[in-house]
């Protein structure tokens, strides 16, 4: 692999990482906008995130 290769690939990467971040964002916009409650978990059932209306509907704050 050259140079200028990496060079390339490195940029690939940056690209895809920030289309990443813009479906995050967007998913993240749509999901708080919805008035149904939405969380995620992991496989083990753990707490990833919740909605606005979740967290309003059960009393919560994002640091609980």
């Amino acid at each position: 692999i050259t140079q200028f290769e990496l060079r390339q690939s490195h940029r690939k990467i940056n690209q895809y990482y920030r289309a990443l971040q813009d479906t995050e964002k967007m998913l993240s916009t749509l999901i708080n906008a919805s008035p149904d409650f939405i969380c995620f978990k992991d496989g083990d059932g753990h707490w990833l995130t919740a909605n606005q209306s979740g967290l309003e509907l059960f009393h919560l704050n994002p640091s609980n």
